[in-house]
């Protein structure tokens, strides 16, 4: 089993990076209902999910002002396994899509394949369950000078191996997504491929 050590290092890293291009597609699903989530709003209350660099003052969550996260990805697929994969079933309602383009381009630590390593971790990380380890990688790309003041990290999904982003607040204002760019995600628009992402996954589509 690989080990998957904290930070620092122990090896000095030569970070290789992503660039996501001005003008691309990303996409994100997000629920409006909870605490009034938007299509491009960056969430700074944490540390809770794989790559939060929010810096909670004890072991709980808590309101960090300057840091704040958006995940996403490159793909639809990514995004609905990622949020329905483990319980089995893709449940669209109350959920929406968004697919906001980039208004710059966006650097982001590759951690794909053996772009970890060369980041000074290792690939596992991307998938580990102790969150607290990977958190602490989040931490250490954001404030260390070596990683170039990314914008956030690209990795695998732990469910598919489809590729990954999670964004730092520096990319907060480099998004744009107008009404035309998010659908409710139980639209017929949708229903076709929530369907094929259903059979390749091994999933049920509630639809």
């Amino acid at each position: 089993m690989v080990r998957i050590a904290l930070p620092p290092p122990v090896r000095p890293s030569r970070p290789v990076f992503l660039e996501i291009s001005q003008g691309a597609e990303l996409v994100r699903l997000f629920r409006p209902s909870r605490n009034g989530v938007t299509a491009t709003s960056f969430r700074r209350f944490g540390p809770l999910l794989r790559f939060d660099h929010h810096r909670a003052p004890s072991a709980e969550p808590a309101l960090d002002p300057d840091r704040g996260v958006y995940y996403c990805a490159s793909g639809l697929a990514c995004c609905v396994v990622e949020v329905f994969g483990d319980i089995g079933v893709i449940d669209p309602n109350g959920w929406r899509v968004a697919m906001p383009h980039t208004t710059r381009v966006l650097r982001l630590v590759d951690l794909r394949g053996r772009g970890a390593m060369r980041a000074g971790c290792v690939a596992a990380v991307a998938k580990t369950p102790e969150r607290g380890i990977s958190q602490a990688w989040a931490r250490w790309f954001y404030d260390r000078p070596e990683y170039d003041q990314a914008d956030g990290i690209a990795c695998l999904g732990a469910h598919n191996d489809d590729e990954s982003f999670m964004l730092f607040e520096r990319a907060e204002q480099s998004l744009s997504c107008g009404p035309q760019d998010e659908a409710e995600l139980c639209h017929s628009l949708f229903r076709p491929a929530l369907l094929e992402i259903a059979e390749q996954h091994n999933l049920v589509c509630s639809l």
